[in-house]
Order: C-alpha cells, then structure tokens, then sequence
C-alpha cells in the first residue's frame, strides 16, 4: 500500500513498491458528438487504448498533434466521460466510481497542465493554490497543517517563503510550473498525468523542471503518465513509450527497444525527424498528406494512407496488436505479425 506521510515535504519511497501496478488502461475509447453540415457525426478521438504503468515509471504518449495523447490523460483521470473501456487506479475502478467515490480518488490521481498559467486561480495567492486540495480533501481534519505541508512544498520545487503571497501573474512560466508540481504533489498521489508539462519553456528550464519530476518520482514513488511530442524529452524520462497515431496506439515497448530499434512506419517516420547534429538529412522519412480525419477515419490501418510500405491488407482489414520477443506490442501488417 502507499504511503500516507503528509507530515514533511517527502514521502519515504520505501512506501511503494516498484513492481506495484499502479494504473491499468484497457480497452479506452473516447467519441465526440459532432455537427457538420447539418448531419450528426462521432469524432473518434480514442479508441481502444490499453497500457499499465508501475509505481515509480513513467509511460510517455507520443505522437502528432490531435492524435488523441491529451484525451487518453483526461478521460483516466475522469475530466472527460469515457465512452467505453476501462481503468484501474490502485485496483479501484475509476469508469464506474459514483461522484462520491471519484472524489476520494481524486486524492490519488493529479495532473500537471501544459499551459502553467491558466492551470492557476489568477485570484489566489501561490500559498492558497498549493494548499487548497488539502482542505477539499478535508485533510485539515486529519491533523495535516495545510499551511505547513504547501510550504514545505514550495521549498522542495525551489520556491521560496517569499514567494508564498504572491499571484500566478508575477511569476515566470518556469515558476508557474513548479507551482503545478507542488499543487500536484499536495495529495501525495499515486498517478500524475503531465500533459506537455515542459513544452512551454525554454530549454534550459525544461531541464530543470524535468529533474524536479525525477526528484519527486524517486522520492514519492510516483507513476508518470507523460504527455510529449518532444522526443528528445521523452527519451530522457521515460521508461516505456506508446505510439498514438489517430487515437490509436500503434507500438508499444520499453523506451531504449523502441527508440532503438522503431518498427512500425510512423515510429519510424517520428523518429527520423528528431534533429541530431551530423545526422544524415537523406534519412529523414517524409509523410505525404495529413493526418486524415477522426470523424472520418480510412478503413483498415489508420496509417495506411501515408504509408511508404503499405499493402493491399492495410486499407481492407484493421491490424492487431501481437507482442513480439523484445517486450514491445506493435500494431502493423507489414511490421508486426499479423
């Protein structure tokens, strides 16, 4: 079981197991009622999508913008409705909990937005940012002093006491950033969702901000769910990477398996375009056309139509994912072993 400790700025990491299953994903499906010319139409933003993520790693989504990546974190975490599937946190059943009960796990599940300033109450001092999920959780009743445990938090994000008072708008985006960390460790939770949390700022804050996540994941335990289309930053921080391609996971594997050796196209083709001093610009894979729509996705293999290697079997029939000998599940006629 986790640990409860909110009395000091650190949870004790000897209060999670490793090998404990802290999220479990399966078959997640998320479909937008739209309007277009008159017609009513579903716009299938997510389907079926499985994952697990341990205690102390960090899963990376990655893909094209409008893939799905931010759509698959708010619907774990029951910001959006599901349309169908299911997810466990802690080996609670998050798509069926009543209000009531989501609100208790609540408490074990944050998130960190990529935009750190309209993430803040523009009204409310940092010091009442940070401590306010303690007194929605009612842990002011509990004996943890909700003053205590967010100062004790904003020293551990590299914020100081000075700062306590003031609002979001006298800060940097990289300070905004801490803020969201500490307001996301408040609950000690098991499971952050980091949408694109560093996409925002400047390298060399995204650096540290970064190390303050590894900071916080050794200390606390936590799982990351990590949102990115910088793969350079993914690399960095991950230990398992999924590939979404048009709501649709296509590969999936241990970080150093796919980013060593990428089978499906599009991984292949994501990778190629990650900038690397002398690399060979003749290696780069160029897709032809867009990504096509979700209200309208292609028959068979999403990916099919920008594909260099597609066969005849891509656009008639929909691939499945089979687990191949290094560990990694990929989704591909023409790669995989479908």
């Amino acid at each position: 079981m986790r640990s409860e400790n909110f009395s000091s700025g650190a949870a004790s990491p000897k209060g999670r197991d490793d090998a404990h299953q802290v999220l479990l994903v399966s078959g997640l499906t998320k479909e937008f009622d739209v309007k277009q010319n008159g017609r009513r139409l579903k716009l299938h933003a997510v389907s079926d999508v499985s994952f697990e993520i341990a205690a102390g790693q960090t899963f990376a989504l990655v893909g094209e913008s409008g893939c799905g990546k931010s759509t698959v974190g708010r619907t774990i975490l029951r910001l959006l409705e599901p349309t169908a599937g299911e997810v466990f946190l802690d080996g609670a059943n998050v798509t069926s909990a009543s209000s009531k009960q989501l609100k208790g796990l609540r408490r074990n599940m944050q998130m960190i937005f990529q935009d750190p300033y309209s993430s803040l109450d523009p009204r409310s001092r940092i010091i009442d940012c940070i401590r306010e999920p303690l007194l929605i959780q009612g842990l002011h009743k509990q004996g943890v002093d909700p003053t205590e445990r967010a100062i004790s938090l904003m020293h551990r994000v590299g914020l100081s006491l000075e700062h306590a008072f003031r609002f979001p708008h006298e800060f940097s985006g990289g300070q905004r950033q801490r803020i969201g960390l500490a307001r996301a460790l408040a609950l000690n939770p098991a499971l952050i969702v980091c949408d694109e949390p560093v996409s925002a700022l400047d390298v060399s804050i995204q650096a540290q901000v970064i190390n303050l996540m590894r900071e916080a994941q050794r200390d606390f335990g936590l799982a990351y769910l990590f949102i990115s289309h910088d793969m350079g930053v993914v690399r960095l921080i991950s230990n398992m990477v999924g590939v979404m391609y048009l709501g649709k996971l296509v590969e999936c594997g241990p970080t150093d398996v796919i980013f060593g050796d990428p089978l499906h196209p599009y991984t292949q083709a994501l990778l190629s375009a990650v900038p690397r001093i002398g690399g060979n610009k003749d290696a780069q894979i160029t897709l032809k056309g867009d990504q096509p729509s979700a209200i309208f996705p292609p028959s068979g293999c999403p990916f099919h139509p920008r594909c260099s290697r597609a066969i005849s079997r891509c656009s008639t029939a929909a691939p499945t994912m089979s687990r191949l000998n290094d560990g990694r599940l990929i989704s591909c006629h023409v790669s995989g072993v479908n």
